[in-house]
């Protein structure tokens, strides 16, 4: 049989819509999922995974795609289904591969509520290749097909989802055991088969939207605010939110290199906590979690969002609030406050098209803080050392560690090259926190003030393969999850909320959460409402009077 013959046979055989869909099932399986079999191989060589409960796996996971693509099997339907679904799983298959991020159900809400800016700086040549090759081709070549549905066109899909079950069915018989094992023992393979994962945990992410209604809960009641505050000189608070800094990056707390030259020139004036967890490995879990009143292991992004957090509280005590953001906006934190974006104050010398350095959130804050005398909160979030583009986080002279990784394909960096870029936002990281410092001593010198820095989440900076942030927390190296947090408080607001320094060091040592920050929140701001719990207020012990 020539070639010529062979091609014209195969080309017949998969103008079948069921004999196409099994040929997409097992290019997902092969194509779009190395990630996990690499996975599968390396915990079968240290951990004796037998490996007829992976093959029996391969053919659950085929089963499955067949079922999914029978979800489509339909005449004009298909077509764009197949090419739906292979665009799903190219893309994800690609940020798996290169960052060794995994897909649950906090990467997709990640991914619906990035902006434009983030989205941008993750786009890249090799990017294109991959859609190019693993996408449009195998694509373009669906659609060249004259497909032949018969006379019963509903069979393509009854016969798709009998061959899926068929498939998962005998596997399961077949491999019970070890299967079950597998899953026992290794819950992450759930977040890496694809694109299952991420047609799964859509579904989900959108199921919780609705599954909310949207009627805001108050809960806190008896908002009243202390009176040791005095007219003339009310409190100013200034809250950092930091963005992917990790605590073992920062030299203050016995990193070797010296990556926080100015808040060391200061340090005796500083409570720098040494052993803080954050509540999620991303800004849209972390950023919420830290503000509201539901502990680590209560918290849900839904059920947050319909609820008041801190900076509804302050606002009903009293306090001006005001929302500065130079990074991805304040996940619905900010809905009831005042809300400045940093495209509102950017200047051209601190700006480019796509990002601002975060000093910008300074420009013109005085102006807002001096249209009325009244105790102040104000949130600066900052873009931080958010990835992969580090290099885009901090101005030119502040590119001391050399050589940087100037690329957003960390992978095509030297991993020194990658630290030495993070550590170089690191510091300018320093440079932002003591820059606020400095502007509240010269602006507000006889103000009773605190400056308040606190990271979301950390970063993984190619540590056993893995970058960036973002997997679950069951499964992510504490690189992605312990955070500095540093507290400045001028002399006049420890005099007059009675609480000192010195008392407050003695905690320096206490392992701590995200869950603290609303509660201490309160306590510095001398909120008293019955929502507050002392027992999360690192103030609490060292109020005198309360």
């Amino acid at each position: 049989m020539s070639t010529t013959e062979i091609a014209q046979k195969l080309h017949q055989w998969l103008r079948n819509p069921i004999n196409l869909a099994h040929v997409i099932a097992l290019y997902w399986l092969t194509v779009f999922n190395t990630t996990l079999w690499q996975h599968l191989y390396q915990i079968g060589l240290a951990r004796g995974v037998a490996w007829g409960s992976v093959f029996a796996f391969a053919v659950i996971l085929w089963g499955t795609f067949r079922l999914l693509l029978a979800l489509g099997s339909w005449p004009g339907l298909f077509k764009v289904w197949s090419s739906l679904l292979t665009l799903l799983a190219a893309s994800v298959a690609y940020f798996m591969a290169h960052y060794h991020v995994v897909i649950d159900q906090a990467m997709i809400r990640n991914v619906f509520e990035t902006d434009q800016r983030e989205a941008l700086d993750l786009l890249n040549l090799n990017m294109l290749w991959w859609a190019l090759v693993t996408f449009v081709l195998p694509v373009w070549g669906i659609w060249r097909l004259d497909l032949s549905w018969g006379k019963r066109p509903w069979l393509s899909s009854v016969f798709g989802t009998a061959w899926g079950l068929v498939a998962m069915v005998l596997a399961i018989m077949v491999q019970f055991d070890g299967i079950s094992s597998l899953f026992r023992n290794h819950k992450e393979i759930r977040f890496m088969a694809t694109p299952t994962n991420v047609v799964y945990y859509t579904a989900r992410y959108w199921q919780e939207k609705f599954r909310h209604p949207p009627v805001f809960k108050q809960v806190a009641k008896n908002v009243a605010l202390d009176k040791r505050w005095s007219d003339e000189q009310p409190p100013l608070i200034v809250f950092i939110a930091g963005e992917t800094a990790r605590r073992d990056h920062f030299s203050l707390n016995g990193y070797a290199r010296q990556t926080n030259p100015e808040l060391t020139m200061r340090q005796n004036s500083l409570i720098n906590f040494d052993d803080v967890w954050s509540c999620g490995t991303d800004t849209a879990h972390s950023l919420p979690c830290m503000f509201g009143f539901l502990t680590r292991d209560q918290f849900d992004v839904e059920t947050a969002r319909y609820q008041e957090n801190v900076l509804d509280v302050a606002k009903r005590a009293g306090y001006r609030v005001l929302w500065r953001d130079n990074s991805t906006g304040c996940k619905h934190i900010c809905d009831r406050v005042a809300f400045q974006n940093y495209k509102e104050f950017g200047t051209r010398d601190k700006c480019s098209a796509t990002s601002c350095y975060d000093e910008v959130l300074l420009n013109g804050l005085s102006d807002w803080i001096n249209q009325a005398n009244a105790p102040t909160l104000i949130v600066l979030h900052t873009i931080g050392s958010h990835g992969p583009s580090y290099y885009r986080r901090y101005p030119p002279n502040f590119a001391k560690f050399q050589p940087e990784c100037r690329t957003n394909q960390l992978e095509k960096c030297s991993q020194q090259a990658v630290v030495n870029a993070y550590d170089n936002t690191i510091l300018y990281t320093d440079f932002f926190i003591n820059k606020v410092i400095e502007w509240v001593e010269q602006n507000y010198p006889n103000r009773p003030s605190m400056v308040f820095y606190v990271s979301d989440h950390g970063e993984s900076l190619g540590e056993n393969g893995v970058y960036l942030h973002g997997l679950p927390y069951f499964m992510a190296p504490d690189e992605q999850k312990r955070v500095p947090m540093i507290w400045w408080l001028s002399e006049s607001f420890q005099r007059i909320h009675g609480v000192s320094r010195q008392c407050l060091a003695q905690s320096i040592k206490r392992r701590l959460t995200h869950d603290v920050v609303s509660h201490s929140l309160l306590g510095l701001m001398s909120i008293e409402t019955d929502v507050y719990d002392s027992d999360l207020d690192v103030t609490a012990a060292c109020r005198i009077g309360q």
